[in-house]
């Protein structure tokens, strides 16, 4: 619709709230994240088109005074909406992190269904989160001493309901520092997880494919020549009809930053 506004805030938006920091989208429906907003308990909505304005179908608050950073990371599909908040405390550990999930209802609502939390003190479990279909990839990118880890959840895309808890999805031989799970992209059978502290930073990605209905780790893939600072799977997006990927690497040098491509044969396309 070219008739909508370019640009959308929050309304009573302050310095500092971040909103934008992440960003989603399903069809019409986008979904933002302020991770910042009201001193860091942070913000998240829904937004869609309606006579010819952006009109949030559901926004919400992190719970007032948590500071979890709520709306630091946003997915969305037709039917779900889920929200990362990585800076949560569960129970006594503090900054666990958390994720909060929305169903779409038949007359285009959205109700909250929950909070889900399985991530270990420090973890920041919903740093990042990658959805398809009913399922959701979320990074936990500071757990193990910053080893990170990777979980995968399979809601009903009817109902919301958390029906499997497929944790972890993490490659065997993570250190301390590798930061996995601090990038993730899903796209039906295809999973990529970024961990750009690896090896110095340098950085790897790490393609999971689903085979047999088992989830199968590949081997890491990572540029065929790699430096220390490059940071590679900072970023990262995969398409699995073209079985394609793009990897982010902020600190190539020159320091300008690059992205490599691949195909999930691993051969380098950069």
């Amino acid at each position: 619709d070219t008739t909508l506004p370019l640009e959308y805030g929050l309304s009573g938006g302050m310095s500092g709230d971040l909103f934008g920091q992440a960003v989603a989208v399903s069809g019409d429906q986008v979904a933002l994240g302020a991770p910042g907003a009201r001193a860091g308990d942070g913000y998240a909505a829904v937004v869609a088109p309606l006579g010819g304005l952006w009109v949030e179908s559901v926004s919400d608050y992190g719970p007032a005074g948590s500071g979890q950073q709520f709306g630091a990371a946003v997915s969305l599909t037709p039917t779900l909406f889920h929200v990362g908040a990585p800076a949560a405390d569960v129970g006594m550990a503090a900054a666990a992190g958390a994720y909060y999930s929305y169903v779409r209802g038949g007359m285009g609502g959205w109700a909250r269904i929950g909070g889900f939390a399985v991530g270990t003190a420090g973890g920041r479990l919903g740093y990042s989160l990658a959805a398809w279909d009913g399922s959701l990839l979320v990074g936990e990118p500071d757990a193990a001493g910053g080893a990170g880890a990777a979980h995968l959840f399979v809601h009903d895309t009817g109902t919301g309901a958390l029906i499997a808890d497929l944790s972890p999805m993490g490659p065997v031989g993570l250190q301390a520092g590798d930061h996995y799970g601090t990038a993730l992209s899903l796209h039906a059978g295809l999973a990529v997880v970024g961990a750009p502290g690896r090896a110095a930073a340098a950085g790897d990605a790490f393609v999971w494919e689903l085979l047999a209905g088992t989830w199968v780790v590949r081997p890491a893939i990572s540029r065929k020549t790699v430096r220390a600072g490059e940071q590679f799977g900072a970023a990262v997006a995969v398409d699995a009809t073209s079985r394609f990927a793009i990897i982010g690497a902020p600190g190539f040098v020159p320091p300008a930053g690059a992205g490599a491509f691949f195909d999930i044969q691993e051969r380098a396309q950069n």
